[in-house]
């Protein structure tokens, strides 16, 4: 799609990819637990001067310029990134 969108004369661009509702560091935290089936141990401190709320990306430039709407939920992109982990894992001999 952006190859498409500078082929039609758009000009160099950022363009966010992600999913649009923001997630809270605790949330990252336990859908990683559920995809791992593993506890993480945590530590609750006082958020530090300058820490985020939550993270989430704009996708209005991206969808606006580029048609492109995110495919896979939240859910979805932490159980395929813990898989591919996974996957990889084993291929990495040990030192």
């Amino acid at each position: 799609m952006a190859i498409d969108y500078l082929a039609r004369g758009g000009t160099e661009n950022m363009f966010d990819l992600g999913c649009k509702n923001p997630r809270s560091v605790r949330e990252v935290i336990s859908a990683v637990e559920k995809a791992s089936g593993v506890k993480i141990l945590t530590v609750n401190n006082e958020r530090r001067k300058g820490d985020a709320v939550s993270t989430c990306a704009d996708l209005d430039r991206t969808e606006h310029l580029l048609g492109w709407k995110p495919e896979y939920t939240f859910d979805d992109i932490v159980n395929s990134a813990f898989a591919w982990e996974k996957r990889h894992k084993k291929r990495k001999s040990p030192k």
